[in-house]
């Protein structure tokens, strides 16, 4: 591989890794917020909903 593609496979890469870093918090923030309360707060909804929109 060439310099400019490994380039472009590292920004792939941690492009990706972003994404999993977002969908990550998202599901622990939901899990936590469910084996506290039984249910999802309204901010954690918001911030999937956000997450949803940033990765689409």
């Amino acid at each position: 591989m060439s310099t400019p593609q490994l380039a472009e496979l590292r920004k792939q890469v941690h492009k990706a890794t972003l994404q999993i870093n977002l969908m990550r918090q998202a599901l622990h923030r939901a899990d936590k917020d469910f084996e506290e309360t039984g249910t999802v707060t309204c901010e954690t909804m918001e911030f999937i909903r956000s997450v949803k929109e940033l990765l689409s």
